[in-house]
């Protein structure tokens, strides 16, 4: 579904004829913001190749990026194989891991600061390659043709929340709200279960270990 198409099945939800076409675009990104914000889905997933330079402990994406959360940060060995980083809280850093105190410093734990950095725990001596899977907020669109994996997966509940957002912010008229809250959470509710099989349906349950 393109945008403007779902722009036009707000207008006729709403039924107030075109009088209030010139404020969706607006609620509309706002309820995609609500909702990337309250639920992590599986679209928001971005595969990010890392690179650690030299002497440099932080990491910046680019500028048009904003972090929620990190499912995971590894480094690449020169063998192929992965050193996986904790996710910690700044203020559980004990010490900064450098030359000076320790022979190895490579990295083993990382934080996020603000919603576009990532610092080390330590002060790498050469450049080393990593990578990662990054759950981020999406920059919605504004293009009539545009696309997006909401219009696309969840339209139902896009829309309930849009109406939810014209109700309270423009039409000042609270009466449909329970409605509309209804739909939306119960098409929060198949999302998620199809989340579940897109994450985990046909997967190997097999735990990897390596004995010592």
């Amino acid at each position: 579904m393109e945008l403007s198409e779902f722009h036009a099945m707000v207008s006729t939800a709403l039924r107030r004829g075109t009088t209030l076409d010139i404020y969706i675009p607006q609620q509309t990104a706002l309820a995609a913001q609500w909702l990337e914000r309250n639920y992590t889905m599986k679209y928001m997933e971005t595969f990010r190749i890392i690179q650690i330079l030299a002497f440099e402990r932080t990491i910046s994406m680019p500028a048009n990026v904003l972090v929620k959360a990190a499912k995971f940060i590894r480094l690449v060995n020169d063998d192929g194989t992965y050193n996986y980083l904790n996710k910690i809280e700044p203020e559980d850093m004990q010490s900064l891991r450098s030359k000076k105190s320790v022979s190895d410093p490579t990295p083993h734990n990382f934080y996020i600061v603000g919603l576009n950095k990532l610092v080390l725990d330590s002060i790498p001596q050469s450049d080393m390659d990593g990578e990662g899977i990054l759950y981020e907020y999406s920059s919605w669109p504004t293009e009539p043709t545009a696309t997006h994996p909401l219009l696309d997966v969840a339209a139902d509940m896009l829309l309930a929340q849009t109406q939810m957002f014209m109700a309270v912010n423009i039409m000042k008229d609270l009466r449909m709200i329970p409605a509309y809250k209804e739909l939306r959470d119960e098409a929060v509710n198949t999302l998620t279960r199809a989340e579940d099989e897109t994450k985990y349906g046909g997967e190997a349950s097999v735990m990897a270990y390596t004995p010592n």
